[in-house]
C-alpha cells in the first residue's frame, strides 16, 4: 500500500492529497477489499516493456485505509466492486474502512462497472484500443477538449458539479445525477470488448442500454446522505 515514492517522491502523492481533501474522486481498478491506479503505459501491445511503475504504488486496501485519518469529506470511487458489501464481513470491505477512517459519505459500485469495456474506433483495426489514448491526446493538445464521459464517470461528474453548483447534499446530488444519466447517455454508441450484439447498433457501435441501466443502480452511497461538503464558492 505504498502511496509515495515514484521517481523520488515527485509523482505519486495521491494518498497525501486524499487526506488533505474534502472532495475525493478516483478512477481505478479494484474489488471490495482494495483499489489501485492502473499504469498509464499499460497499452504496450508490442511488448516493448513500457511501464511507469505507477500500478505498484497506488493501492488502497482495508488493512491500511482503516488506520488512515481523513477529515470531513466525501469520496466517489469509480472502480469495479469497491462498494460491494453483500455476503461479506463489514470488517473486510473497503467502503466501511473509509467510513471508519473519517470519510462522511462514500460512493462506489457494487458490481463490475462498464467503463473499461468500450473502445474508440481503431487506427488500423476496429477496436485497436491505443487509438483512444492517441485521440484523447490530440484533442487536448489541438482543441483543449477532454474525451466525452460515459457510464460511471458521467454520473460522478454530474454528482460533483451538483454538489458545487447547487450546494447540494451528497444524497440529493447522487439522486439527481442518476436521474439525469440515461437522458444524457442513452444514445451514445461504442465499440465493445468483448464484442456485443444486442440489436441496438448504430454508426459502427452499440448502445449497450442494458449496461447503461445497470450503471444507474450499481453506485450506492454509504455514510451520511445529508452531508454537505465544504466548497469555498458556497462559503460553507
Amino acid at each position: 500500500a505504498q502511496r509515495t515514492g515514484l521517481l523520488g517522491d515527485v509523482i505519486s502523492k495521491g494518498g497525501q492529497y486524499q487526506l488533505e481533501s474534502n472532495y475525493i474522486f478516483t478512477f481505478a481498478h479494484g474489488s471490495y477489499y482494495l483499489f489501485e491506479a492502473g499504469d498509464m503505459l499499460e497499452f504496450d501491445q508490442f511488448g516493448l516493456g513500457l511501464k511507469t511503475g505507477l500500478s505498484g504504488k497506488g493501492t488502497y486496501d482495508v488493512r491500511h485505509v482503516v488506520n488512515m485519518d481523513y477529515g470531513p469529506s466525501m469520496a466517489f470511487i469509480e472502480s469495479c466492486l469497491v462498494g460491494k458489501t453483500e455476503g461479506l464481513s463489514p470488517y473486510n470491505t473497503l467502503s466501511q474502512a473509509f467510513l471508519h477512517a473519517g470519510v462522511d459519505a462514500f460512493i462506489a459500485s457494487t458490481r463490475y462497472t462498464a467503463d473499461p469495456g468500450y473502445l474508440e474506433p481503431g487506427l488500423i483495426f476496429e477496436g485497436f484500443g491505443i487509438w483512444g489514448y492517441i485521440n484523447a491526446t490530440l484533442s487536448l493538445k489541438l482543441k483543449g477538449e477532454y474525451p466525452d464521459m460515459h457510464f460511471g464517470s458521467l454520473i460522478a461528474s454530474t454528482y460533483i458539479l451538483d454538489l458545487i453548483s447547487n450546494d447540494s447534499t451528497t444524497g440529493m446530488a447522487l439522486r439527481n445525477a442518476k436521474n439525469a444519466y440515461l437522458p444524457a447517455d442513452a444514445n451514445s454508441t461504442f465499440l465493445w470488448t468483448p464484442p456485443l450484439d444486442d440489436g441496438l447498433k448504430s454508426g459502427g457501435g452499440t448502445k449497450v442500454l442494458d449496461k447503461k441501466y445497470v450503471a444507474i443502480h450499481e453506485f450506492v452511497l454509504y455514510g451520511d446522505p445529508a452531508f454537505n461538503p465544504y466548497e469555498p464558492v458556497n462559503g460553507k
